[in-house]
Formats: structure tokens, C-alpha cells, sequence
């Protein structure tokens, strides 16, 4: 097992138990999964990469739909649903970097969905 597949395993173990004070933090670490699983060329088909894809999206919008309620959610894509927003430029660079990890075995709706949060978040 090498450092990717590691990392991929310790996301899935720990994203499900992140205390509920923590849920504009699962985004981020959905992004991260996503950044690492592009990389993986036999583990994760394109319907496992679409659906990591759509989750993401869908944890974002929770995650801005509950700051709303509290402080008001204003800002950048997923970066809005947190109080950590200091390194945005991180963030932003990754964005423009994840196009980067698609190769040819990625399928339109992958690479349209990556795209996607690639350009949203950058």
C-alpha cells in the first residue's frame, strides 16, 4: 500500500466520524479524496469518481446552508462554509490544479464535474 491509498484510507474512516461542530470541514476532505482517487488508475472508476464528485457538491451546499443560518455565508465556493478561509490562495491553487491529475481513462462526466470544481474553487 503506498502513501495515496493510505491517505484515501484514513479519509474514509475518518470523514464519517468528524463530530457535527466539524461538518463545514468535510468538503475539504472530500476535495482531498478526490485529489488522491484521481491519481489511483484501477481503483476508482468513473462512477465512483462522478459520485465523489456530486457528494462533494452536496456537502459544500450543507455546509453553506448551515453557516448561513448562523453567521451568513458570503465568498468563494466551499471555502464560504468554514471559518477556516485563511488560505484561500491554497485553495484556489489547488482548484486550478486538479484538472491536472484527469488523464485519457477519465470519461466526459468526470472530467466535466472535475472541471467544474476546479473552476469553482479556483
Amino acid at each position: 500500500m503506498d502513501v495515496e491509498d493510505e491517505v484515501l484510507s484514513l479519509l474514509s474512516w475518518l470523514i464519517p466520524r468528524l463530530p457535527e461542530h466539524e461538518a463545514g470541514e468535510i468538503p475539504f476532505f472530500g476535495l482531498a479524496m478526490l485529489w488522491f482517487a484521481l491519481g489511483r488508475r484501477h481503483q476508482w472508476n468513473d462512477a465512483a469518481l462522478l459520485g465523489l464528485c456530486e457528494w462533494i457538491m452536496v456537502t459544500e451546499e450543507a455546509a453553506r446552508r448551515r453557516k448561513s443560518i448562523g453567521v451568513g455565508a458570503s465568498g468563494s465556493w466551499l471555502v464560504s462554509g468554514t471559518g477556516y478561509d485563511t488560505h484561500i490562495d491554497r485553495w484556489q491553487k489547488l482548484g486550478r490544479r486538479l484538472v491536472d491529475r484527469l488523464d485519457m481513462r477519465h470519461g466526459p462526466d468526470v472530467r466535466e464535474a472535475v472541471q467544474l470544481i476546479g473552476a469553482m474553487l479556483a
